[in-house]
C-alpha cells in the first residue's frame, strides 16, 4: 500500500497536503502527514473495517470529510469500473474483468496502475510529478479535466453497452491495494494487478477532454459520512418509481397527504424517509430526498443541513419500516415490487398475440412516446398543432392515417391567448369546422407557473385511462425537475420511464416538442440530433427530426421507429400556418452550416461533388500517415457525414487502397496510402496470437466474430488475415 501511495503521490505529501483515510461503518476519517503512517493505519483497520483513501490530498479540514475546495494535490487521474454484483443488479456492468479492460482498451492512453478492486477496476494514470494547486484557478483547471476524463471513459463504456459511475469529483474515495473489499459474502482483497512506471502523463495530456461546466462551490455538510447538500436531488431511477406506482408517496412529495394530522413539513419528511426506507433506499438517497422537497416548497430548506435532524429523521423512519416489517403489515401500497420473472416465449407470445394499438399509422402506437424535434423557432409547435388536429379528427397527418381520441396539450411556452389564437388558425387552414374539435381538444397553458414531470402525477391521475389518445409536452426542457440534468443519461432515462408508466395508466401517447443541440445538424446521425444525453433518443419508440432543407422555409422530416416498418424521410414546405408535403425535394439536400463552399459550375450554380472510393482518398489521404480524427475533420468540411467517411475507409482498406497505422507514443490510429514498416508497429503478439488461434482453429468464422472473439477491431483482423494469406 505504501508502494502504490508513494507512486501516485511521490513527495507531495507533508503537514500542509495529507493524504486521507476514511473507514467504514464508523465513517471515520482521519489524515497523516505521512505515507507510511496512512499505510499502517489502513492495513490496521482493513482487518476488520472497509478502507478508502482520498484521490487528492488535503489542506484544510483535517479529521473530517474532504470536500473538493479542501484538495490540494492529485497525483493522477483515476476511475472506476464496477463488475455486476448482486447488490446492483439491474445496471449494465462489465460481467468479467476481460469486459472491464475492453472500456480500458478504448481509451486514447493506457493506465499506469490498474488496482483490482475485489468487484471491479481501478485504472490510475499517474502524472510525472503531482499537480499541486496554489490557486482556486489552478483546483478548478483540474476539477474540469478530471471530470471531463471521466466522462471520456464513461463515453467509452457506454459504446460498449456498459455504464461507469460518474466518479470525477477532486474529494473522491477510493479502495487502496493491500485492503479488503466487503460487500461480498467472503471478504476479497484489494490488489495492485499492473504497474506501468514508464507510463507517466502531464496534466496538459488530457486538457483536451477537460469539461467545462464544473464548479468549486460545493455546498455540503459532512454528516458522518453523509453529505448533505443544499442542492440535492433523490435518485431519479428510484424516484420515478416510487412517486408513480405509490400515491402516498407523491402525496407526501407534493405536500397533499390529508391522512397526516401533523402537516408540518417535518411529517412530511418522515413521511418520504419511511417510504423511501421500506424501499430500499440508502441513507444517503434519503436525505437527499429530504433535502430536495424542502427546497421544492420553500420549507426551511436549510434544516435539511442539520445532521442531527437527517440523522434523527433516517432514524426514526428505518425503526418504523424494521416495525411494520417485522409485524407483518400489510405494506402491498408503499413497496414497488419487482417482476415475478421472465416469461417463457410461449408465455410471452401468449400474452401479447398482437402489437399495440396505432394511434398515428407507421409511426406512433398506445403507449408509447414521441421526441419532435427541431432548432428553435422552426415551426415545430404548429407542426404538432397539426397533429392534434388530425388525431381530434381521425384525419391523415402528413400521409400518415391517425386514431380519432381525444387530445391534452400542457403548454409551458405560450399563453392561453396565443393557444385561442392558433388552433383555430390551423383548423381554419386545414378546413377542419370549430365544432368538431371544440370539445375533443384540451389545453393546459403552464407559462409563469412551471410544473416539472414529477409534479404532474396527481395531475395525470385525474384522468380515467382512455380518455385521451395524445399528451402533448411542449417543450419537454421546461418540464424538466429542478437542476436535473439533461445530458445525464441516468436523470433522462428515469424521466422516459415515468413518462411511460403513466402512457400505460393513460393507455395514451407521450409527443415531447425538444430542440437541438447547437451546431450543423446535417453531419449528425437521426439519433443524435436533439439536445441533451444520448438516453432521449434510445428511451423514446420514436424519434422524429426536423432538419433545414437548401431550399427556403423547406424542411427534411425523418424518424426512427421501434415497432414500425422504417420510415423514409421526406420534405416539408412551410405555408403559412401549416406544413405540407413538398416531394418535389430531394430529402437528401439537407442545408449544410459552415464547411467548405461547393464548387460552381459552368452555369454559375454549385455543384455537388460526385463522391468515389477513389476521389475520397485521392482527396483525403496520402503517404504521410494522417490520423482518422484529422481525415474526418477535413472530410466533413467537404460535405461528407461521419457515417459516409466510415464506409469510404472501410472500402478503401478492404480494396487495399490504404493501410492502417498507429501513429506516435499515444498510439492515435491512422491511414496512409502506403504500409507501416514492420519496426515502427507496436507490439502486439498477444493480440496477434490469439487472432492467428483462432483463425486455424475455425478459418471459417467472420471477421467480425473473430474481432468480437479475441477483443480486437475488425480491421486489424483484416490485416492478419491477408498477412497470413501472403504467406
Amino acid at each position: 500500500m505504501e508502494a502504490f501511495l508513494g507512486a501516485l503521490f511521490g513527495e507531495a505529501v507533508s503537514e500542509a497536503r495529507r493524504v486521507s483515510v476514511f473507514t467504514l461503518p464508523d465513517r471515520r476519517t482521519r489524515h497523516f502527514a505521512s505515507m507510511k503512517a496512512a499505510a499502517l493505519h489502513a492495513a490496521k483497520e482493513a482487518q476488520q473495517k472497509e478502507v478508502y483513501f482520498g484521490a487528492g490530498l488535503a489542506g484544510a479540514n483535517f479529521g473530517k470529510r474532504n470536500c473538493a475546495k479542501d484538495v490540494v494535490a492529485v497525483g493522477g487521474l483515476w476511475a472506476d469500473i464496477d463488475l455486476t454484483a448482486p447488490w446492483r443488479p439491474h445496471k449494465p456492468l462489465p460481467r468479467t474483468i476481460e469486459e472491464a479492460r475492453a472500456i480500458i482498451e478504448k481509451l486514447p492512453f493506457p493506465p499506469s496502475l490498474i488496482v483490482d478492486s475485489g468487484h471491479g477496476l481501478q485504472p490510475w494514470w499517474v502524472f510525472k510529478e503531482p499537480w499541486t494547486f496554489d490557486t482556486d484557478e489552478e483546483r478548478l483547471q483540474a476539477a474540469k479535466v478530471a471530470k471531463g476524463w471521466i466522462e471520456t471513459v464513461r463515453g467509452a463504456a457506454q459504446s460498449l453497452g456498459f455504464e461507469v459511475d460518474s466518479v470525477g469529483d477532486l474529494a473522491r474515495i477510493m479502495r487502496p491495494p493491500g485492503t479488503f473489499n466487503r460487500k461480498g459474502e467472503t471478504p476479497v482483497e484489494v490488489r495492485m494487478i499492473e504497474d506501468h512506471p514508464e507510463r507517466r502523463y502531464n496534466p496538459c495530456d488530457f486538457e483536451p477532454f477537460m469539461a467545462e461546466d464544473v464548479s468549486l462551490d460545493d455546498e455540503r455538510i459532512d454528516a458522518g459520512g453523509l453529505v448533505l447538500r443544499a442542492d440535492a436531488e433523490p435518485p431519479a431511477d428510484k424516484f420515478a418509481a416510487l412517486i408513480q406506482a405509490c400515491p402516498s408517496f407523491a402525496q407526501a412529495w407534493n405536500r397533499q397527504r390529508p391522512d397526516l394530522a401533523d402537516q408540518s413539513q417535518s411529517a412530511y419528511d418522515l413521511s418520504l424517509a419511511d417510504i423511501a426506507a421500506l424501499n430500499g433506499w440508502t441513507d444517503q438517497e434519503i436525505a437527499d430526498l429530504i433535502s430536495a422537497a424542502r427546497r421544492k416548497h420553500g420549507q426551511k430548506p436549510e434544516k435539511a443541513l442539520r445532521p442531527d435532524y437527517i440523522a434523527k429523521t433516517i432514524g426514526e423512519a428505518r425503526a418504523s419500516a424494521e416495525e411494520r416489517q417485522a409485524a407483518n403489515v400489510d405494506l402491498s401500497g408503499l413497496i414497488v415490487t419487482p417482476s415475478d420473472g421472465p416469461k417463457s416465449l410461449r408465455q410471452i407470445v401468449q400474452a401479447y398475440p398482437a402489437l399495440r394499438a396505432p394511434v398515428i399509422e407507421g409511426l406512433l402506437r398506445e403507449g408509447e412516446t414521441m421526441n419532435v424535434i427541431s432548432a428553435p423557432k422552426i415551426g415545430k409547435s404548429w407542426l404538432v398543432i397539426d397533429l392534434a388536429l388530425s388525431v381530434a379528427t381521425g384525419r391523415t397527418w402528413l400521409g400518415m392515417q391517425c386514431v380519432p381520441g381525444e387530445v391534452l396539450i400542457l403548454d409551458n411556452e405560450l399563453h392561453g391567448e396565443t393557444s385561442a389564437n392558433r388552433l383555430p388558425k390551423v383548423a381554419a387552414a386545414r378546413g377542419i369546422d370549430f365544432e368538431d374539435i371544440a370539445d375533443r381538444i384540451f389545453v393546459e397553458n403552464l407559462r409563469g407557473r412551471l410544473q416539472d414531470l414529477y409534479n404532474l402525477g396527481p395531475y395525470f391521475r385525474k384522468f380515467p385511462p382512455g380518455r385521451f389518445k395524445v399528451v402533448i409536452l411542449d417543450a419537454f426542457y421546461r418540464f424538466l425537475p429542478m437542476r436535473a440534468d439533461e445530458n445525464d443519461n441516468g436523470t433522462m432515462a428515469g424521466l422516459y420511464n415515468y413518462l411511460d408508466a403513466f402512457a400505460n395508466y393513460l393507455k395514451c401517447c407521450f409527443v415531447l416538442i425538444h430542440h437541438t443541440s447547437k451546431g450543423n445538424q446535417s453531419l449528425k446521425d437521426l439519433t443524435d440530433v436533439g439536445a441533451g444525453a444520448g438516453a432521449q433518443s434510445r428511451a423514446t419508440d420514436t424519434h422524429l427530426v426536423l432538419r433545414r432543407h437548401e431550399e427556403t422555409d423547406a424542411v427534411v422530416l425523418d424518424a426512427a421507429v421501434r415497432s414500425w416498418p422504417p420510415v423514409a424521410p421526406r420534405c416539408l414546405r412551410w405555408a403559412f400556418p401549416v406544413w405540407t408535403p413538398a416531394d418535389d425535394l430531394d430529402p437528401v439536400d439537407l442545408k449544410k452550416e459552415g464547411g467548405r463552399k461547393a464548387a460552381k459550375s459552368e452555369d454559375g450554380g454549385e455543384e455537388r461533388p460526385s463522391w468515389t472510393v477513389d476521389s475520397f482518398v485521392e482527396a483525403f489521404v496520402r503517404a504521410e500517415p494522417r490520423s482518422q480524427a484529422r481525415i474526418l475533420e477535413d472530410a466533413e468540411q467537404a460535405g461528407l457525414s461521419s457515417r459516409k467517411v466510415g464506409r469510404y475507409l472501410d472500402l478503401a482498406e478492404e480494396d487495399g487502397l490504404i493501410h492502417p497505422w498507429v501513429i506516435g507514443p499515444r498510439k492515435t490510429p491512422g491511414f496512409a496510402t502506403v504500409e507501416q514498416p514492420s519496426e515502427e508497429l507496436p507490439q502486439d503478439d498477444t493480440k496477434r496470437a490469439a487472432v492467428q488461434a483462432a483463425l486455424a482453429q475455425n478459418p471459417e468464422l467472420s471477421t467480425k466474430d473473430l474481432a468480437e472473439q479475441c477483443g480486437v477491431s475488425v480491421r486489424y483482423v483484416q490485416k492478419i488475415r491477408r498477412e497470413l494469406e501472403a504467406n
